[in-house]
């Protein structure tokens, strides 16, 4: 009866373990998800939305040629924390300045 008694408390011990394994990968995975890829910025330049402006023409005339647009339109709408391309007559947007 001992024996299994034993058995029984290995099995309860190797779930435990497995599940708090399991636990400890998510939280982990959530933690390295949520930090994602975001960059920093260190100086901004603030813009008044005019009419007929949007985040792609803002990122155009403010960047130029010299940087890939949907980068710039990404990093306009991370710093401003705005999520979709809508944007209304004098919203202020934070352009930051790129490398």
């Amino acid at each position: 009866m001992k024996r299994r008694n034993t058995r029984k408390m290995k099995i309860r011990l190797f779930k435990i373990s497995v599940i708090a394994l399991i636990l400890v990968t998510t939280l982990l995975s959530f933690s390295a998800l949520s930090s994602g890829d975001k960059k920093t910025y260190d100086e901004f330049e603030e813009v008044y939305v005019r009419p007929g402006d949007t985040l792609w023409t803002i990122a155009e005339d403010f960047y130029g040629n010299g940087v890939d647009i949907r980068e710039a339109v990404y990093a306009i709408k991370e710093c401003s924390g705005i999520d979709s391309g809508a944007l209304s007559v004098g919203q202020k947007l934070l352009v930051p300045v790129l490398d």
